[in-house]
């Protein structure tokens, strides 16, 4: 059986020509850096003949962080490979999705669409793995603002959310807010990383608005973000979460916030909206949490070659969720990221019936 690879990139820019797509094709950009280093992520599945598949999530605007577009553009692209002669792969071909910190918005949002956006696909998918997760943005607004490395993400979030709902965020801003939201309409996540040192919503938004949940416009966009509102995955999945970022200067200790990786929050990835998919999904989906910052994502590569092959007999057991509350690895029986995503390329699933739900997003473009 041929098996093939989703591989969504944690590309994060506002600049079109970062997009995965130019970077594989030769183009060069300093955004464009993230994808060309990814291929020692997904280049050992190509070498033991996958195809791998890597899309322009983002879409041709670069709409960063939107994420229900994130998922309709990778399943898209899962799509026209299927439908391309040129890549010709068989009918019976399995596809596992894998992706990391914007990739895994990708991965998460595709999980949560397939059934009802693309149920062609969806019939095609094995299994998902995604680690540094994006649940709810209003919360990690809270998390990295005054950070030193990455409090820049916000005014990122708000252009790429504003371009994807097709609004006007500027009548908002202070001055500074608005230089700084002119000024970030082609930057990538490698532009922005310890620029904006000390960085607050307060600086960026007039007083009228202190926080992100007193902005209306804010609330509504953010709101249809939220990791669980687009429907219910029929797949297995896995998420693995980092808890130390205070390696990356992010401290844990912002109340209701908690730790995280240094931008991704680890209670957020416990609860809620992880717990509702756990509640109604069809396959097991299982969380670990591990005590490492956002930047060392190993287990997206890490095991695949220790992959017990006896897993693929397994069944599907129930949902779970892993956390260790000391923040040490709780490792899932089948191992890493990427080992999960092997186990589900290669056919390792039990058949259960699927369910889902009506997706909440909808498109303004």
């Amino acid at each position: 059986m041929k098996k093939v690879i989703s591989y969504q990139s944690a590309y994060d820019s506002l600049n079109r020509n970062d997009e995965p797509s130019y970077a594989i094709s030769g183009g060069l950009t300093l955004g464009g850096v993230v994808p060309n280093v990814e291929l020692a992520v997904f280049g050992p599945y190509i070498a033991d003949g996958y195809t791998v598949i890597v899309p322009d999530t983002e879409g041709q605007r670069a709409d960063f962080a939107a994420g229900p577009e994130y998922g309709m553009n990778t399943l898209d692209s899962i799509r026209a490979a299927f439908n391309s002669s040129t890549v010709g792969l068989p009918d019976d071909a399995k596809v596992a999705m894998l992706g990391y910190s914007g990739g895994a918005i990708a991965t998460d949002w595709a999980a949560e669409l397939a059934p009802t956006y693309a149920p062609d696909v969806n019939a095609r998918i094995v299994g998902a793995a995604m680690g540094g997760v994006l649940v709810d943005p209003a919360h990690n607004l809270h998390y990295v603002e005054g950070t030193f490395f990455w409090s820049g993400v916000m005014p990122m979030a708000l252009v790429g959310i504003a371009r994807a709902f097709e609004i006007d965020f500027t009548p908002y801003l202070s001055a500074y807010g608005v230089k700084v939201y002119h000024d970030m309409q082609t930057a990538s996540i490698v532009n922005v990383l310890g620029r904006y040192w000390g960085l607050t919503w307060a600086d960026l938004v007039s007083p009228a608005y202190p926080t992100p949940e007193s902005l209306p416009l804010y609330v509504m966009a953010a709101n249809k973000l939220i990791m669980g509102t687009g429907g219910t995955p029929t797949i297995p999945m896995f998420i693995g979460q980092g808890a130390h970022g205070d390696f990356e200067w992010t401290p844990g200790d912002k109340p209701g916030i908690g730790a995280g990786d240094g931008v991704m929050i680890a209670g957020d990835v416990r609860t809620p909206r992880p717990r509702l998919l756990c509640e109604g999904h069809a396959r097991p989906l299982r969380a670990v949490r591990r005590a490492q910052p956002h930047h060392q994502h190993r287990d997206l590569a890490a095991e695949l070659d220790r992959l017990d092959r006896a897993a693929l007999r397994r069944p599907a057991r129930a949902a779970e969720l892993f956390v260790d509350p000391a923040g040490q690895l709780a490792r899932a029986d089948s191992g890493s990221l990427a080992a999960q995503a092997g186990t589900w390329a290669s056919g390792g699933r039990s058949e259960v019936p699927s369910r889902g739900s009506q997706p909440s997003w909808e498109r303004s473009q």
